[in-house]
Order: structure tokens, then sequence, then C-alpha cells
């Protein structure tokens, strides 16, 4: 494996800051943390990056609270600080990091929002060959149907909408005996 050296240098650096905070900040611009840490960014920028420099960093408690949607589960939240420590990481480990990932693994960066051409490709191939097999009667419809709603949701939370429309938003699997002709239609909704 390689070794990258000034790893350090570019993650304390003062436009990775700048860009990192314009990063954590994205969605978030209503909540007091955010707005209390943007009104004296460049204080706090540069008292967060003496303590990374100087080694005594330590990040904040996590606060929790409950979502119900789709299912109840607890949420640990970072502080805002630490959200933008997080992101001056990524903006360098990421581009070196991700070259080492298989292009289909669920590793949490930007990246992982795109779906490449050759997944849609895939993708249809996938849907083709279900399609073929269920004319066939050698797959049944509970068989295909967890399959296909698992895959919308991925591309629901990839890029939702551009995609959908892309991989072609409705699927119809037609089954010749024993009765005809009878199509079952996937809609994604």
């Amino acid at each position: 494996m390689k070794r990258y050296g000034g790893l350090w240098e570019q993650v304390v650096s003062w436009d990775n800051m700048l860009l990192a905070a314009r990063k954590a900040r994205r969605g978030k611009r209503d909540r007091a943390a955010v707005q209390r840490f943007e009104f004296d960014l460049e204080r706090q920028l540069l008292s967060l990056q003496r303590r990374l420099v100087d080694g005594v960093y330590r990040p904040g408690g996590f606060t929790t609270h409950w979502i119900s949607r789709p299912k109840a589960r607890l949420i640990s939240a970072a502080p805002y600080r630490d959200r933008v420590v997080h992101h001056m990481l990524m903006n360098v480990l990421e581009p070196i990091l991700d070259r080492h990932f298989h292009p289909h693994s669920y590793r949490f960066w930007s990246s992982h929002r795109l779906i490449r051409k050759s997944n849609i490709r895939q993708f249809r191939r996938r849907v083709a060959w279900m399609r073929r097999e269920y004319a066939a009667s050698r797959v049944e419809w509970g068989d295909i149907r967890p399959r296909l709603d698992s895959w919308i949701g991925h591309a629901r939370q990839a890029d939702s909408e551009r995609l959908l429309r892309r991989l072609g938003c409705e699927w119809v699997f037609f089954r010749k005996p024993p009765v005809g002709k009878i199509p079952l239609i996937c809609v994604p909704s």
C-alpha cells in the first residue's frame, strides 16, 4: 500500500477548515449551534486549529433523541464543532481511501450517493433476467418484489427522482401459462 505524507498539515490548513465549516453547515443554517459557530467563524476555526495542532482537542458529548420514522430508533448527534472536524478529516482522507473500496460497498462518503452507470446497467440486466425467469415460471413474484423494493430504496437514498427516471419508473412482468398474459406492475411510489 502506498504511504502518504503531509496529511496532518492538509487537515489543519485554513482552506480545508473553511471548506469543512461550509460542508458541516449545509442544511443546518437555522440551528442555534451553527449560528453561534458561524457568528464568530474565524475565532472558532483558529481555536479549533490551535487545539488540533497542540493535541489538546477532545470531542464533545453526543446529544440523543428518538425518531419514529421509518422505525423507532435512538439517534446520537455530535456537536457542531465535532462535525466540522469530521469534515476536515474526510476532505483529506476520502480521496485516498475511496480508491481502495469496492464500488458496491456501503462506505460513508459523498461518493456513496453516486450510483454509477455500470450499476444502472447491472440493475437493468437483472430486471431483464427476472422478467425472463418470471415469464418461464421459474421465479415467483414473491421472490422478485423484495429485490425491486430494495433496489428502489437504495435509489431513493442515493439520487432519488432523477435516478428512478433513469432506471425506468415502471417494470411490467408477464407470465403466459396457465391463464394467459397477466401483467404484474411494480411502480415506485
